[in-house]
């Protein structure tokens, strides 16, 4: 998984993006071990990953 950083045009599109994201990590390393944030900025991330997983 690379880092880096990209402009969102709001928490809609960041959370899409983020959730794109990890979907295709652990789509790539099924076994992965991640840790993942938590608060209320990627509750919506959360949500678009159940819908897709």
């Amino acid at each position: 998984m690379t880092q880096g950083m990209a402009a969102a045009r709001d928490y809609a599109d960041m959370s899409r993006r983020a959730a794109e994201h990890v979907y295709r990590f652990i789509e790539a390393t099924p076994r992965a071990v991640i840790a993942l944030p938590t608060g209320e900025t990627p509750r919506l991330m959360y949500s678009l990953l159940i819908e897709a997983l």
